[in-house]
C-alpha cells in the first residue's frame, strides 16, 4: 500500500541565482549555464532539482499518483512527488512510502 502525505501547499519555484553558495554546490554536476535554466524548490531542509523528477505516467503508474506530475526517488520505497501550478510558478510537494 502506498501512502501520500501533503500539506496541500504551493511553493515557489527557484531560479538558478535564487541558491545559496550551499545550495548551488550540492549541484556541481551542471554547469553554470545549466544552473541558469533549471527550476528548483526548497522543502524540508533540502533544494531539490526539478529537472531531475520523472513524470508521472498515468497509463500503468499507480493511481494514487495520478494527481501528480513527477517523482523523484530517495529509496526504493519513498521519495517525493510534485504537482505543478497552473503557471508553473509553484509545486505542491509530497512525500510517499510504502
Amino acid at each position: 500500500m502506498l501512502t501520500i502525505k501533503t500539506d496541500n501547499k504551493y511553493r515557489n519555484t527557484l531560479y538558478g541565482y535564487e541558491l545559496t553558495a550551499k545550495e548551488r554546490a550540492e549541484f556541481d554536476y551542471l554547469t553554470n549555464e545549466q544552473v541558469a535554466e533549471r527550476s528548483f524548490f526548497r522543502y524540508k531542509g533540502n533544494c531539490y532539482d526539478l529537472g531531475e523528477f520523472m513524470r508521472c505516467n498515468l497509463n500503468g503508474s499507480s493511481p494514487e499518483w495520478a494527481e501528480w506530475d513527477g517523482y523523484s526517488s530517495d529509496t526504493a520505497f519513498s521519495g517525493v512527488l510534485v504537482k505543478y501550478s497552473a503557471d508553473f510558478e509553484q509545486v505542491k510537494i509530497a512525500t510517499y512510502y510504502s
